[in-house]
């Protein structure tokens, strides 16, 4: 059975940038994903942030080309009011973490990855696990 992986933003931007420090660990989820081992879920918000992002390194042909990969390889969910309400009544001070992790949470996701290693500190105890890309490929 395959495991149910919440991807963050800095993943996704890890795993196509090979200049941040953490492209390898990520590369190696997207590996995991591209031979059906992982399916990979991401919040739409995480596609907007990450080409807001990419631009200033890509052109739009090539965020194209990313953003295919993205949509061939990864299901995409939404954010709703609940989720929204949910997440702004939580005790974290970073309303997009917040809001991710709820969106996780709420799918029933397995893992939640992120390279924040920050917020993968402060959520380490929840019900939804939250590790490093290092962290997770180290777990499996």
């Amino acid at each position: 059975m395959a495991i149910n992986l919440f991807i963050d933003t800095n993943i996704i931007l890890d795993i196509f940038d090979n200049n941040r420090n953490e492209h390898k660990d990520s590369f190696k989820i997207f590996e995991l994903i591209e031979t059906e081992i992982i399916v990979g879920y991401l919040a739409e918000s995480v596609l907007t942030t990450t080409d807001y992002i990419l631009k200033k390194k890509f052109s739009k042909p090539q965020r194209q080309s990313l953003f295919k990969a993205i949509n061939t390889l990864f299901i995409i969910l939404p954010c709703t009011n609940i989720i929204f309400k949910k997440a702004i009544h939580t005790n974290m001070d970073d309303v997009e973490d917040s809001i991710l992790y709820q969106i996780a949470v709420t799918n029933k996701l397995d893992y939640f990855v992120t390279n924040d290693v920050m917020f993968s500190k402060r959520l380490s105890s929840t019900i939804l696990p939250v590790l490093t890309a290092k962290d997770f490929l180290k777990k499996i």
